[in-house]
């Protein structure tokens, strides 16, 4: 037997398309005591997606997950509230490094209707 297919599969057991592993998932989220969880499995790929991105960009992104950029930004790019901290953080700064240099008269005040 060729050495790289006895290796294919990570999990051998469950190659079967019989089974149903969204039943076994929600069985065990409801025994954990969760709601049921919607898309699990989409919803598990989409967070390995946006991980591999960020740690190793793009293009290893894509290889490893199987589709093209394209197909990751339109279905899977999603920002980790880490990084939506870090812009909004910057995004501040910016802000008001650029006011401070603006005139006191020249500030927008309550009757400006703002």
């Amino acid at each position: 037997m060729d050495e790289t297919k006895e290796n294919e599969f990570v999990i051998e057991h469950y190659q079967k398309t019989a089974w149903c592993l969204y039943s076994r998932f929600q069985t065990i989220a409801r025994h954990a005591g969760l709601d049921k969880i919607v898309r699990p499995f989409d919803n598990m790929r989409m967070s390995r997606s946006n991980e591999v991105r960020r740690r190793w960009g793009e293009v290893k992104e894509s290889l490893w997950i199987g589709h093209t950029s394209e197909v990751m930004k339109k279905h899977y790019l999603d920002l980790s509230d880490e990084e939506f901290a870090e812009v909004a953080g910057v995004a501040k700064a910016d802000l008001e490094s650029q006011v401070s240099h603006v005139h006191a008269h020249a500030m927008p005040t309550d009757l400006d209707g703002l």
